[in-house]
């Protein structure tokens, strides 16, 4: 998350922790909501492809691998502490984040 661009966390941001649809940003950010529609696609696919490469390199196992021994139903994402680049921004949902 760190490593993408600021243009495409505040997209990730606005749509997935703001809860705007596409035709709300595109008007926040006089863009057309085709255009963020494919921006945020794309963002999408570098994040997944980013994901994948690091899963093979550092557990020598796929994404997809990865997250069947993970029990995701308990754990927090914290969104705006990614895109802020806080370290950890997970916790089980017991936890206190």
């Amino acid at each position: 998350m760190k490593e993408l661009p600021p243009e495409s966390k505040l997209l990730l941001q606005l749509y997935y922790e703001q809860g705007l649809n596409l035709e709300e940003i595109g008007v926040t950010l006089r863009v057309s909501s085709a255009a963020i529609s494919r921006r945020l696609k794309s963002t999408r696919e570098e994040l997944r492809a980013a994901l994948e490469m690091r899963s093979r390199r550092r557990a020598g196992s796929s994404a997809q691998e990865l997250r069947a021994g993970l029990d995701l139903a308990r754990i927090d994402f914290d969104l705006s502490g990614l895109l802020r680049g806080d370290p950890v921004a997970t916790a089980e949902r017991d936890d206190v984040v």
